[in-house]
């Protein structure tokens, strides 16, 4: 579902957090995403990632010119178990942290990119 630019999804570099549930058993399904394909930055992606470890986990990312993937975390295992699981990714001054299904996972990154959704389109369920 592409809900379209807003300004009301650019974030800046301040607390928000992305929410969703899903049931899946790939193990390379975006989610919640920001993305348009063109790798213009910054983006935002919460989804089961195909590289691990752990393989089929859930990855939180948001990352802008010069980050790359060095600003993600991965939950703690992997989800594509097909059972319902619910995912917050969360940036909380300046940090990202993962949780699911209530539980938040281990991994934790500094994050501060200036996120704003310009040129993109704020996407639930969106393909690679």
């Amino acid at each position: 579902m592409n809900l379209g630019d807003s300004s009301i999804w650019e974030f800046g570099t301040g607390d928000f957090s992305v929410s969703t549930w899903f049931k899946t058993s790939f193990s390379d399904i975006v989610l919640v995403s920001s993305y348009n394909g063109n790798n213009i930055n910054p983006t935002l992606r919460l989804n089961i990632h195909p590289i691990g470890p752990p393989i089929g986990g859930v990855s939180w990312h948001i990352f802008g010119s010069g980050t790359g993937w060095g600003n993600s975390i991965m939950s703690n295992s992997a989800l594509n178990d097909n059972i319902w699981h619910f995912a917050v990714g969360v940036r909380q001054s300046g940090v990202l942290k993962l949780y699911i299904d209530g539980v938040k996972q281990t991994a934790e990154v500094a994050n501060t990119v200036n996120f704003n959704s310009d040129q993109k389109a704020l996407s639930i369920g969106a393909d690679k």
